[in-house]
């Protein structure tokens, strides 16, 4: 059965107050993986599944829950693999972030001229979870801007500005990394060493007050000194401090640095974020009451299903408007690349001599391809063909519409009059600009003149 396509009215509503409900797409879904690299996750910004970007926060009022913490503290051999390279025992805390840590800072063994002496090393984790820190969300409200755009029936440019969810959680992990060194003249490890340096670290209330621990710990202080006892700290992901305590010198600030981190680990935005759970805004109560459906015509055992094609609408709405833009804004990147190398390194319409045997060096890898190979994917042919792909795409061939007009009937409709995907000229493929991917890699020219040349500038 068809039903009309009316806009939906929307109702303004003053002091939104942000309640977990609502029949349509009401779950949420956390996000543990690469999705969330390189972005800025925070409380209560608009997301954007589809296309796993990230929108502005549209909330003016937004109270949290208070964090909660779990730790692990850890002493761990670090061994030598068949490989080679170090690594530590606990398998149970392997990470990228501890690996490249102990990599950086162990070898094998040091040559002193007439004596050559073994390296052995140690590594201590302290690692801090803070989890379910989350929008208190009976007392959160949306901002009034995002209103505004309600009351006023924008219902895809709140789509557009807040996303189709918003970020209701974030769970957040912290690293304190210490690797301790130490000599001899074996390769076999110092176990009795070992096991001292171990006490002493555990030992948090400082040196001992009897006569034979005083004795105790000045002998392992002998011990280290004759062993080249070395200490290296990293922090990952921890609030910074205006106390110096978090750089140890010797074992006895190490204990001091660890109680540091630990309390710099339990501040609101320290560690980094390592998942994030997101809510759809149509799960929300007074969303769903601001698109007042009933106002716009539409008969109410069709509500449910007027919701659904809302909230698929809504994704395929910003994928689409989003690729158009991105599209669009490649043109304009190899247009700015080809005239900012025009003005460096062409005259009189040829490459000037001596950039003749240059080269241009990749942001993403580094890796180098020649400078002419860059030019030739920054010609007039091939930026004209760009254009022209982008035009096609946005304006449609033979009659058609393109992409602007799948956009204006979903617009008309307020992105519930029907799926996108029995809109005909909804029915895309993403555009393939030729060496739109070269130009984004190596654009603006990194150029390294002497590349090849063998000589100077």
């Amino acid at each position: 059965m068809s039903h009309p396509r009316p806009a939906l009215a929307i109702l303004a509503v003053v002091g939104l107050a942000i309640t977990p409900a609502g029949p349509a797409r009401a779950e949420s879904t956390v996000i543990r993986d690469t999705r969330i690299e390189g972005a800025t996750p925070a409380l209560g910004r608009g997301y954007t599944p589809a296309i796993s970007a990230l929108h502005s926060i549209c909330f003016d009022k937004m109270p949290t829950t208070p964090a909660s913490y779990d730790f692990d503290y850890t002493f761990e051999d670090v061994v030598e693999t068949t490989k080679g390279s170090m690594v530590s025992r606990a398998s149970s805390l392997a990470t990228y972030e501890i690996d490249e840590f102990v990599r950086a800072n162990t070898s094998r063994s040091i040559d002193r001229s007439t004596t050559t002496t073994y390296a052995h090393h140690l590594l201590a984790v302290l690692v801090v979870e803070s989890y379910y820190a989350s929008i208190d969300e009976a007392q959160a409200e949306l901002s009034k801007d995002a209103l505004k755009l309600l009351a006023q029936g924008d219902v895809h440019g709140f789509f557009t500005s807040c996303g189709t969810h918003y970020v209701r959680s974030l769970s957040r992990r912290s690293f304190f990394l210490t690797l301790f060194s130490y000599t001899s003249t074996t390769s076999k490890r110092d176990r009795e060493f070992e096991r001292r340096l171990e006490t002493q670290v555990r030992k948090f209330q400082g040196g001992g007050t009897s006569a034979a621990e005083q004795e105790a710990d000045r002998k392992f202080a002998e011990q280290a000194r004759t062993r080249d006892l070395r200490v290296v700290t990293r922090s990952i992901g921890l609030a910074a401090r205006k106390s110096a305590n978090m750089l140890p010198f010797d074992l006895a600030s190490y204990k001091q640095s660890v109680k540091e981190a630990f309390t710099a680990a339990q501040e609101p935005l320290a560690g980094r974020v390592v998942a994030m759970e997101v809510m759809p805004w149509l799960s929300n109560t007074r969303v769903l009451v601001s698109l007042d459906l009933a106002a716009a015509g539409i008969e109410k055992d069709s509500w449910i299903q007027r919701k659904r094609i809302l909230a698929d609408n809504a994704e395929f709405y910003i994928e689409l408007s989003r690729a158009l833009d991105g599209a669009s804004s490649q043109v304009h990147r190899a247009e700015a690349c080809r005239r900012e190398l025009d003005e460096r390194v062409v005259e009189g319409g040829r490459l000037k001599p001596r950039y003749a045997r240059a080269r241009v060096t990749s942001h993403r890898t580094g890796a180098p391809i020649a400078l002419s190979v860059l030019l030739d994917a920054l010609s007039n042919d091939n930026i004209d063909a760009m254009r022209a792909a982008v035009l096609t795409w946005r304006n449609g061939r033979d009659g058609k519409g393109g992409a602007t007009s799948c956009l204006e009937e979903l617009e008309r409709t307020s992105l519930s009059g029907r799926y996108h995907n029995s809109i005909p000229t909804c029915e895309w493929q993403r555009v393939q600009l030729p060496n739109a991917g070269l130009i984004d890699e190596y654009c603006p020219a990194n150029i390294d003149e002497t590349a090849g040349s063998g000589g100077t500038r």
